[in-house]
């Protein structure tokens, strides 16, 4: 279909939901058999066929809110498709075609903001096109390529960058379980320079995807089909965890270059010694970061583990002493001392909630728990505490060796 052509559809599909209302077209049932075959396209990365079927729900049912946003993902994503193959044809030399393919990129791209932002003016509530808007921003702010922006261009760049903030910002506000919205959200906010904001982001998508992967693995296994299924949705979880500690991994080198590059001076200015402090730290912050970003893989012996874990830190909230100390396993000689540090905390009112765990090693009888959660008492609240609990196995039952 031409530019004009959508032009026109656009404006009576839209005038049509305001007079009409949504699904009273004749063959809506047609409109989502094609929206749901566009949806199979999509997901298997074929952008150009999605778009094709979605353009098609669209003519069949001009009201359907479903197959107008897969057009606008569908065109964003083939757009970027495009850009892509025009960077490979400039870099054979063929210019004129590289041209004819950025083309056709850039008016895909156009196609899905003015769809996005036609849904927005008729139902402003909805956080479907917002998160839509936000997703073209930020691909096109953080391209690898030089299109649709020279990467020397920051300043188109920056601002689609931020309003891919604004927009990840608005959704995640009005749809807190939008994790997907997080984590965009959070990678913009780190691209910004905004580590300290971001983090909180990536760490919800993180949990949502660590409870994902758990949920995954208690499915059933027992047909073959069965165990195919619950394998391709592990790997899956696994994969968007990777994408972004790949991203996070590019961040880190392009900030490790930046330090180096200042470092290497001679003579810096104050302004230039206040960056090279900030890089120092942005860098190590990532690399902790990219360090503790995975997934961890429970099996029988670390879901034990958890368990025990969740349960001991229970005993602690419960404030019982007695509890407490059926959790742990002091040194010979050192069990008045233990004793009288679990009453200190128990005094102190000390409570460990919204435990969220990064590691479980096991190693024989012994077992290692690296964690993060609030921790409060009467002498105030750490939001994001790091514990480590070090655990062994005495008489068949974990027992920790230290005390939170």
């Amino acid at each position: 279909m031409s530019r004009w052509g959508w032009a026109v559809l656009i404006a009576s599909a839209g005038y049509l939901s305001l007079i009409v209302g949504c699904h009273t077209c004749e063959d809506h049932p047609g409109s989502d058999a094609a929206a749901d075959l566009a949806q199979f396209n999509y997901d298997n990365g074929k952008y150009d066929q999605s778009k094709i079927l979605y353009s098609r729900a669209v003519e069949k049912c001009p009201q359907n809110d479903k197959a107008w946003l897969g057009v606008a993902n569908s065109s964003r994503e083939y757009g970027n498709g495009l850009y892509r193959n025009a960077a490979d044809l400039a870099g054979q030399g063929k210019i004129p075609e590289a041209k004819r393919v950025f083309k056709e990129g850039s008016e895909n791209h156009a196609l899905a903001f003015d769809i996005l932002q036609r849904r927005l003016r008729l139902k402003p509530d909805d956080m479907a096109p917002h998160y839509g808007l936000g997703l073209l921003y930020y691909q096109r702010a953080t391209s690898a390529l030089p299109f649709p922006f020279p990467l020397d261009d920051s300043v188109n760049r920056q601002r689609e960058r931020d309003l891919a903030i604004k927009e990840f910002t608005l959704v995640v506000k009005e749809s807190p379980t939008a994790w997907q919205a997080h984590r965009y959200l959070g990678l913009a906010l780190f691209t910004a320079g905004r580590m300290d904001e971001g983090r909180p982001h990536l760490k919800i998508f993180h949990d949502a995807q660590q409870n994902l992967y758990e949920r995954v693995q208690g499915w059933p296994g027992a047909s073959d089909d069965d165990k195919k299924r619950k394998e391709n949705a592990l790997r899956m979880v696994s994969k968007e965890i990777e994408d972004i500690r790949d991203v996070l991994g590019e961040y880190f080198m392009t900030v490790q270059h930046d330090f180096d590059k200042l470092k290497a001076k001679k003579e810096r200015t104050p302004d230039e010694e206040a960056t090279l402090a900030k890089l120092r730290r942005e860098s190590l912050e990532l690399e902790n970061i990219i360090k503790d970003f995975h997934l961890t893989n429970l099996g029988p012996v670390e879901s034990e583990l958890r368990r025990r874990c969740d349960d001991f830190l229970a005993a602690f909230n419960n404030g019982r002493v007695a509890d407490v100390m059926g959790f742990v396993a002091p040194k010979q000689g050192e069990e008045a001392a233990v004793q009288r540090a679990v009453e200190e905390r128990v005094n102190q009112a000390t409570q460990f909630r919204k435990a969220q765990y990064r590691t479980i090693v096991v190693s024989g009888e012994n077992a290692s728990i690296a964690l993060i959660c609030e921790v409060a008492s009467k002498q105030g609240t750490r939001s994001d505490a790091q514990l480590t609990l070090h655990w062994k196995l005495v008489s068949g039952q974990w027992k920790a060796s230290d005390l939170p």
